[in-house]
């Protein structure tokens, strides 16, 4: 019997120990498993390297959750302000679904995690600082931009979040690059851009030292050198400290960091005497210094005796060549044309050989260079003289006289070309074939956009039209070109009329497609996509924000914040992640909705309805509660139906979906809101109503049947986690 039971015991002991073994080895498996499937989640998906999907999720949406099982593919979910519960699965072929409240996103998969990514990137921008920069305050630079947007870009396999905006005084474009740091995501500002011009050196710090309030220490350390290093706009060339650092006992401090402005205090010594100078730099957002103030032995100069001491200092320290200085502007003043003239003044001064004792003198008047031609004609015993103004690098000229008497610059000149007896000398342009001819050259060889990759007028309509055909109205003195080109996704025939105000002064005043006047918001934007000078087409986006849809704004619906222009096919976008709304506006300004999209699907005929009920509701949030009643019903109508695509049969594909139509807009005039609404019944009513209907319809069988549907479903839905 012992033996028996010894036999027994051996026999249970080996059966427990295969248990735990079995049990270890196991668990060892799944614990293996589940790790190997949640550093999934630790990856990057497709062309999106530089975060990882957790990262993803962890910078867009709130109580992010890992789910991963055994035998189940990983997943991540996370909650957005409203709630809504966002899901992301990778499959065993590493493809990625998403899901929003449970239902698979029709939008394309890229088209949505590359919102989603861009959308990480640009909130990691607003709770962190740039790197080498401390602040409290990470987003100020969303305040100090107003109306901007935002663009991810991948440059030569970089990552880049582009903001574009305005300040208070100049169009800002900044370029943020993504890095990993010891395995730590870092951004830089690589590149700032101020009205079209790129920041560099010292400049860029500057910048970036404006915005960003940085370690008081570090502050004062920085700013005293980039103020320093800094130039005046009247002298461009040399740096500050290159001339007053010669001084005696000199010293730079911070006066106010808020402000930017540094003083320096020095002794300088004239012949035998000494004198105190107290000056203040301001370091300006471009990069420059301004004068803040000038004190000469404890007594503040006014602005005139400022200037007029600064030139005095730069030339002490052989820093300012006067003769030189005036010189340069003299041959700035040859190389420019004659008022309505293809002719430069110096090829005139030569050319006219009844002209002669040309004396040119100058003066300082304030900051500001007068520059004064004087001369004589031989032929008729005539004295003239033209006055230059040299001012912030521009050139001017102020006033011209003959004989002690004031002409207009350009009528002097031509009374200059006559003879003796003469009334005008031919080459003035008798013909009005080569006066014509000479008009369009002017307009063609011009360019009314700065900042252009294209220099000419002729060289940027000439790559946006096709057939381009330039003429002269002689009535009006006008240029027009015409020709046909793409806006919208269609061929217009377009027409532009040039004004030349004064001489060798080319401006656009009129633009028309298919006859009809541009608004001047379509305008811009048109010249925007023929010079590709992005900013001067961003007040497209305005326009719609501020155009009425019944009786609010779509800015007022849809909110201020997420509005860009899609450039590809000229439509003005709204987009908050989850909405998506798109607008063409035609060239009278009039606001079509040309396609919305809710949560990946197509909502295109319900278009107008929503914008209703955001309308009379609480904008963004009424579309959105109307649409999960609307969600509501069509669950409902699934469990009814136990038809797992029924959900997606009220919504076309967007895979299936034609290009966008522009010719045919989504109506929104007042008068045609009975083919949008049934009965003349908003939203609100006609969704309310559905839904209440089908609540006294099906409640007492809804528990009933959703009970039902599970026993016969012991298999969890894919939409169920």
């Amino acid at each position: 019997m012992k033996e028996k039971k010894g036999v027994k015991n051996i026999y249970k002991f080996f059966i427990t120990l295969s248990a735990v073994v079995a049990f270890v080895v196991i668990s060892l498996f799944g614990a293996v498993v589940l790790q190997s499937k949640k550093a999934v989640l630790e990856k990057s998906v497709g062309s999106f390297k530089m975060l990882s999907v957790r990262e993803v999720f962890e910078n867009n949406f709130k109580d992010v959750k890992v789910q991963v099982g055994v035998f189940s593919n990983p997943r991540i979910t996370g909650l957005d302000e409203m709630k809504n519960v966002y899901t992301l699965e990778i499959q065993k072929n590493g493809d990625i679904k998403l899901f929003i409240n449970g239902a698979a996103v029709q939008m394309p998969v890229d088209q949505q995690y590359a919102e989603w990514y861009k959308n990480a990137l640009l909130n990691f921008i607003k709770n962190n600082p740039p790197e080498d920069y401390k602040t409290t305050k990470p987003d100020i630079i969303f305040e100090h931009m107003k109306d901007y947007n935002e663009e991810y870009v991948v440059d030569n396999d970089k990552e880049y979040i582009v903001l574009k905006g305005r300040s208070d005084t100049d169009d800002i474009e900044m370029w943020f690059l993504f890095k990993r740091v010891n395995n730590k995501l870092k951004f830089f500002v690589d590149r700032v851009f101020t009205n079209g011009t790129e920041l560099s050196g010292f400049k860029k710090t500057a910048f970036l030292a404006s915005i960003y309030q940085v370690e008081k220490k570090t502050l004062k350390m920085n700013l005293i050198d980039i103020v320093k290093s800094s130039k005046l706009v009247d002298f461009p060339d040399v740096e500050l400290s290159s001339v007053f650092d010669n001084l005696k006992n000199v010293r730079w401090t911070v006066k106010d960091e808020d402000k930017n402005l540094v003083e320096c205090t020095a002794v300088n010594e004239v012949g035998n005497a000494e004198e105190s100078i107290d000056i203040g730099f301001k370091l300006r957002e471009d990069g420059y210094v301004d004068l803040e103030y000038f004190y000469l032995n404890g007594t503040e100069l006014k602005e005139n005796e400022v200037y007029s001491k600064i030139r005095s200092i730069y030339k002490q320290f052989g820093k300012f060549d006067e003769k030189q200085y005036v010189q340069d502007i003299i041959e700035k003043i040859k190389a420019s044309k004659i008022p309505e003239k293809d002719k430069t003044i110096g090829d005139f001064l030569e050319e006219t050989k009844n002209l002669y004792e040309f004396v040119w003198n100058h003066s300082f008047v304030g900051r500001n260079t007068e520059v004064i031609l004087k001369g004589s004609s031989k032929s008729a015993n005539r004295n003239f003289e033209i006055r230059f103004l040299f001012a912030k690098g521009e050139l001017y000229i102020s006033k011209s006289y003959l004989n002690g008497k004031e002409f207009k610059p350009s009528e002097l000149f031509v009374q200059l070309e006559k003879t003796e007896g003469e009334q005008v000398v031919q080459n003035v342009g008798d013909n009005n074939v080569d006066n014509n001819l000479r008009y369009i050259e002017l307009v063609k060889n011009s360019s009314i956009v700065s900042n252009s990759q294209y220099k000419t007028n002729l060289s940027a309509f000439k790559s946006f039209l096709s057939n381009p055909v330039w003429s002269y109205n002689e009535k009006n003195k006008r240029v027009i070109l015409t020709g046909s080109g793409k806006y919208g996704g269609k061929s217009w025939n377009f027409k532009f009329v040039f004004e030349i105000p004064v001489p060798n002064k080319v401006l656009l005043e009129y633009a028309y497609a298919n006859n009809i006047e541009m608004v001047d918001e379509v305008r811009d934007y048109v010249i925007s996509k023929v010079f590709k000078v992005s900013k001067i087409g961003e007040n497209l986006s305005t326009l719609v924000r501020n155009t009425v849809f019944k009786k609010k704004t779509y800015g007022e619906i849809l909110g201020t914040k997420g509005w860009t222009i899609d450039r590809t096919n000229d439509l003005v976008v709204y987009s908050n992640g989850k909405l998506r709304v798109l607008f063409f506006v035609q060239p009278n300004g009039a606001v079509n909705v040309s396609d919305f999209y809710y949560a990946g699907k197509r909502y295109s005929k319900e278009a107008m309805d929503l914008l209703l009920v955001g309308e009379q509701g609480n904008g963004v949030l009424a579309i959105q509660k109307a649409l999960e009643q609307r969600d509501q019903i069509s669950a409902k109508k699934l469990n009814k139906t136990s038809t797992p695509t029924s959900i997606q049969s009220e919504v076309t594909s967007t895979e299936e979906l034609p290009e966008v139509l522009i010719d045919e807009p989504l109506k929104n005039d007042s008068q045609d809101s009975d083919e949008w609404m049934d009965d003349s019944q908003s939203s609100d009513e006609v969704i309310s109503k559905e839904y209440n209907e089908e609540q006294e319809e099906q409640q007492e069988q809804q528990e009933e049947q959703e009970e039902q549907h599970e026993e016969q479903h012991e298999k969890p839905s894919p939409y169920q986690f």
